[in-house]
């Protein structure tokens, strides 16, 4: 007959109770809804360069996409935006343009 003591039985319920705690958190880490760079990837996107060769600043405003935001680009100066799909882009309250994949990394001249 083989004798247990309490620790041994709560060694072992302690290593049953860490392996289920891994495999779950590991099992939740593998869906792509619960990643931790699921939601940035779905919810960002697209980084674009506006760049300024003009001799004074030019100002940009972003609309859409749950985005509204202005800014300004000052003369000879570029500036890295990360924007979604779709966002549109106005310039000296003219239209710019709209963010679509292909424009990712690209750099967009903003002055006219």
């Amino acid at each position: 007959m083989k004798i247990t003591t309490p620790m041994k039985n709560l060694g072992h319920f302690a290593a049953l109770a860490i392996l289920v705690a891994f495999a779950t958190i590991f099992s939740g880490m593998a869906s792509s809804n619960n990643h931790p760079r699921a939601h940035v990837i779905d919810a960002v996107g697209i980084v674009v360069t506006l760049q300024n060769k003009c001799t004074r600043d030019v100002k940009y405003s972003l609309s859409g996409s749950g985005v509204d935001a202005e800014g300004t680009v000052a003369k000879g100066d570029k500036i890295k935006l990360t924007l979604a799909i779709g966002t549109a882009i106005t310039v000296d309250g003219e239209d710019f343009m709209k963010v679509n994949a292909v424009d990712d990394g690209q750099t967009f001249q903003v002055c006219r």
